[in-house]
């Protein structure tokens, strides 16, 4: 949803006299794909600009303190370019490469001064959301969103605090998502829809090691994290349908329930389903298809799982099976004459 979006929706509802905002009052940005081809050429520059300064100042990277001071200053210099930059993309595209060795310097000092110890992701998760809300660019901020909850997560791992991870990023997300029209026309309303896609980019790959774990020794972690997703699904679903009738709340309520019960040692299902629902709320194709795409591919890993039998698979994917066609047949009757 967008400006154009709602001013459309609110010209049909006749509270406005024009189906399109203002000319001028709406800055169009770049399209997604180009701002996904800006960052990867910032993460290269950014290795560059690293290697470059590593190459002269050997014994930089030998100092934690040093380390983290230029990687300060990098960062500063970022902030500035983008505060001065006017929404030049290429200046942009400089800034988010002096940013990411900067990142980098900083993280690595972090970690050589806390002698490679947890305290550290932590340390990086609190610098990556002070970044979040310095650098006024929307692609840094998603991409900083991103490796704050990377670090948290690792940081929860470590402890062996499986599901935690999941609980703290997905219910701040389905806030977010639930509460979009209030904060989508407010003067922060970017950066938080940049917060808002990061943590959507983590609760999508946060599942990851809950499915691999039988190759990479996690698969103690795959109940809670399932467990974590699934309070995060219950609890939106419940409140996604609030205004809804009785019939369509409780529909909700035992929908998420019964998905969550199959899919217990699936966390990814669960994750996407919560995917789902906030892209259905939130009317964005995009999320439905990143939501889409993952549940597809946590399927398919569900499927190749060793520790479970084949036919306990084929029970669990036919039961969920007719879970979502059931789902998608009562949202399709719910929503039917709602919108034009």
């Amino acid at each position: 949803m967008n400006a154009t979006s709602i001013y459309a929706q609110l010209h049909r509802e006749g509270l406005v006299a024009d189906a399109q905002p203002p000319a001028g009052s709406v800055d169009i940005p770049s399209p997604w794909y180009v701002r996904v081809m800006l960052g990867t050429a910032g993460w290269i520059a950014g290795l560059l600009l690293m290697g470059f300064f590593g190459g002269i100042f050997v014994a930089l990277f030998r100092d934690s303190t040093a380390l983290i001071g230029l990687g300060l200053l990098q960062c500063g210099a970022a902030a500035f370019i983008y505060r001065m930059g006017k929404k030049n993309e290429v200046l942009d595209q400089v800034a988010l490469g002096i940013s990411m060795s900067g990142q980098a310097m900083v993280g690595f000092g972090l970690a050589r001064a806390m002698n490679y110890k947890m305290d550290a992701a932590i340390a990086i998760a609190v610098f990556q959301a002070v970044l979040v809300i310095v650098m006024s660019n929307y692609l840094h901020r998603l991409i900083s969103t991103i490796f704050a909850g990377i670090a948290i997560s690792v940081a929860l791992w470590n402890n062996k605090a499986y599901g935690v991870a999941s609980i703290l990023m997905a219910v701040p997300l389905g806030v977010l998502w639930l509460r979009e029209s209030d904060w989508r026309a407010t003067a922060y309303g970017e950066a938080i829809s940049a917060v808002a896609w990061g943590l959507s980019i983590v609760v999508l790959f946060t599942p990851l090691p809950g499915h691999l774990g039988d190759f990479i020794r996690l698969s103690a972690m795959g109940i809670p994290e399932a467990a974590g997703f699934a309070v995060a699904l219950v609890v939106f679903a419940t409140f996604a349908c609030r205004d809804a009738s009785p019939l369509a709340r409780g529909v909700a309520f035992v929908g998420a329930v019964v998905l969550s019960a199959l899919a217990w040692r699936a966390p990814g299902v669960i994750a996407c389903g919560f995917l789902l629902l906030a892209g259905y709320r939130s009317g964005s194709k995009l999320l439905l298809g990143l939501a889409a795409v993952g549940l597809l591919s946590y399927l398919s890993a569900f499927y190749y799982q060793l520790s479970i039998t084949l036919l306990a698979k084929s029970q669990s994917l036919a039961a969920m099976g007719a879970v979502m066609l059931v789902a998608g047949l009562v949202l399709h009757f719910m929503n039917r004459g709602k919108r034009p």
